[in-house]
């Protein structure tokens, strides 16, 4: 798992890849959600994100440690990372994912979390359902900055002239 990283230290980190793209190593992200923090996560420390599946307890454990499940005949063993980092249970629900860590660890475990929040570095595509308006709204933004070189902002007026015009404005 990769360290805790500020939106500020990031952003800089981002501004740096922008002003000299060779020095910058090209790593995406995942953003997930514990509680009300939002972290960022290699992709490359992932194996796969997953539903939450069904856990055979442990008895004797600490309270984070929710119990091992099988995914595809490997054991994995399952942490709550709210409980582990906050001391506060995670509530699973149906937002809620096992992330499970990549493979290169050896050590066959998985996450719970509150929410996927989606991919870093362009990935806008990827909304889990039920969306906000305001999300989708804003990555149609993200994603119409990047085809254009002025940024125009989606509003209600412009949303209604250029629905005929725009196919990715029919949703």
């Amino acid at each position: 798992m990769s360290t805790s990283t500020s939106l500020r230290d990031y952003q800089r980190t981002l501004s740096a890849r922008l002003v000299n793209p060779d020095a910058a190593q090209s790593a995406s992200k995942l953003g997930i959600q514990v509680g009300a923090t939002r972290w960022l996560v290699d992709l490359a420390d992932t194996a796969e994100v997953i539903p939450a599946p069904a856990l055979a307890q442990v008895p004797l454990t600490r309270n984070w440690f929710l119990g091992v499940t099988s995914v595809r005949g490997n054991l994995y063993s399952v942490v709550d990372f709210r409980g582990f980092t906050e001391g506060v249970a995670t509530v699973p629900g149906e937002h809620s994912r096992l992330l499970l860590l990549a493979d290169k660890y050896r050590i066959y475990s998985g996450l719970l979390v509150d929410r996927i929040l989606g991919l870093e570095l362009g990935a806008d595509d990827y909304v889990t359902k039920p969306f906000s308006t305001a999300e989708l709204t804003a990555r149609l933004n993200a994603i119409q900055r990047r085809r254009s070189n002025a940024p125009r902002p989606l509003n209600k007026a412009s949303h209604s002239s250029r629905k005929a015009r725009d196919p990715l404005l029919h949703i």
